[in-house]
């Protein structure tokens, strides 16, 4: 059975640092807003019109700096990562 490495590797260490940072400094803020609004519209399972915009919004950031379609091969719209690399980003 070959080797496998399943360490991060270097082409991924500076995404994955971009990818902590916008975690940090984006997403975990609005956790307790999100998680507020969970069934204010009746239906728990829905997202709320919050929710919806918050979503919406981080994911726009996240195509901004680039955090988009890392499985995407092609390098104008993705990143070409492996399983194994975007399990580190999941």
């Amino acid at each position: 059975m070959a080797d496998m490495n399943l360490g991060m590797t270097e082409r991924l260490k500076p995404i994955h640092q971009r990818v902590a940072a916008m975690v940090r400094d984006e997403i975990a803020p609005l956790g307790e807003e999100f998680l507020a609004e969970i069934g204010k519209e009746g239906d728990r399972w829905a997202y709320t019109a919050r929710q919806t915009e918050i979503l919406e919004g981080l994911k726009k950031t996240a195509r901004e700096r680039g955090l988009w379609n890392f499985w995407l091969t092609d390098s104008k719209r993705g990143y070409g990562l492996s399983t194994v690399e975007y399990a580190y980003l999941a």
